[in-house]
């Protein structure tokens, strides 16, 4: 089964805003004598923010694929795609909705245990992820995905039909 998120414009929106921040403030340094230099630097953070939300949020797409015995995560960047995650069915934990509060955190911990590595696999900036949680040398790592929820019910239903139990 596979699934590609719908995209939208706030990654554009915003990394456009983040341009027009740099450019007035690069503009108006001038005026502030004393303090061209740091309104400058202010300003071309703004133009770095503005370039790594246009990367990362508006040309990237990640896309998911369930097969047989593994999850597969995508990354196309133009015409190039790339496999930036196969991870196998038998060694997940689960998928649960990302928590927001300290509550969901901990009810995500007393859950699956201590997440050491988080790592995030989403298109859109402000999207609705869900946590495909799984063990990896040892180690729990929490990817963040952006999948609707009934792609993560037959993500859930994948995972356990793949558990061995001794």
């Amino acid at each position: 089964m596979f699934y590609s998120p719908k995209k939208n414009k706030k990654g554009l929106v915003t990394s456009a805003s983040l341009l027009a921040l740099f450019s007035v403030m690069n503009m108006t340094a001038p005026l502030f004598e004393n303090y061209r230099g740091i309104v400058a630097a202010v300003s071309l953070l703004f133009l770095a923010s503005s370039l790594y939300v246009l990367i990362r949020f508006s040309i990237g797409r990640y896309s998911y694929e369930i097969t047989s015995d593994t999850f597969v995560i995508t990354k196309t960047t133009g015409k190039k795609s790339a496999n930036v995650a196969v991870l196998l069915l038998s060694t997940a934990y689960g998928v649960v909705k990302t928590p927001k509060t300290k509550e969901e955190h901990a009810s995500l911990r007393e859950k699956f245990g201590q997440i050491d590595v988080w790592m995030s696999h989403y298109n859109d900036l402000f999207a609705k992820t869900y946590v495909y949680v799984t063990e990896f040398n040892g180690k729990t790592y929490a990817f963040r995905i952006e999948i609707d929820e009934g792609f993560a019910k037959k993500l859930n239903d994948a995972i356990d039909s793949k558990k061995v139990f001794f």
